[in-house]
């Protein structure tokens, strides 16, 4: 079953663009993550197979299993409204086959060494946070017997990022290795891929939540939260 949306409430705001919004609330309550790991996040908790999985079990774990402190009550209201009635919701529409989740959007300005070491490291974070949302903190889950496999998989794309990542920081190992264009194409390439991996794991997902995918116990992988 999709993983349903949390109950809008009322608020006198309005606003247009949630992710500046969500990166504002980031800033203001000292989140250890950025943006884009916050939100791959939040697809891997919606893409979890397990029932008893919620959005706030992410908020917890957005900031290191602690809830932020809040001055107010209307503190309170206003961040769960933008972080679970806003958020959550607008990425649980990624269920919908028809309207695939994306990695955040990257723009280069110039294609550069600078831009391919944060290509690599903005990228190595979203699957790491992708894959940590999946387990939601758990420390084995049972997963479709397809995510035994795809899982590996993306986890080899971040390790591929990371030695990107790590070139694209030392001159050295970028003169007798790929061009920054080839970098750049290659880093291009293991974005779709492990996007496409990751919209095959939300819709097994949705298929295990109502009982039509075959689940086996796995483990959560080693150095991801």
């Amino acid at each position: 079953m999709p993983r349903k949306k949390m109950k809008k409430r009322p608020v006198k705001m309005q606003r247009t663009d949630v992710g500046s919004a969500v990166r504002e609330l980031l800033e203001r309550y000292s989140c250890p993550y950025k943006f884009h790991r916050v939100r791959a996040g939040f697809m891997g908790n919606i893409s979890s197979p397990d029932l008893d999985v919620f959005p706030l079990q992410e908020v917890e774990r957005s900031w290191n299993g602690e809830m932020p402190v809040f001055a107010n009550e209307l503190e309170v209201n206003l961040f769960m409204q933008t972080m679970v009635n806003e958020f959550y919701n607008k990425l649980c529409d990624h269920q919908d086959p028809k309207k695939l989740f994306k990695f955040v959007k990257l723009n280069p300005g110039k294609i550069d060494r600078e831009y391919l070491a944060r290509f690599g490291r903005i990228r190595r974070e979203e699957l790491e946070g992708y894959i940590g949302g999946l387990f939601s903190g758990q420390d084995e889950m049972k997963m479709p017997v397809a995510a035994h496999e795809i899982i590996p998989n993306l986890l080899k794309i971040r390790d591929m990022f990371a030695t990107a990542e790590k070139a694209a920081n030392d001159p050295s190992e970028l003169e007798d290795g790929p061009s920054i264009e080839q970098m750049h194409k290659q880093l291009q390439e293991m974005t779709c891929a492990a996007e496409g991996q990751i919209n095959i794991l939300i819709q097994l997902g949705k298929a295990a939540r109502v009982g039509l995918a075959k689940l086996l116990t796995m483990k959560r992988p080693k150095n991801i939260n």
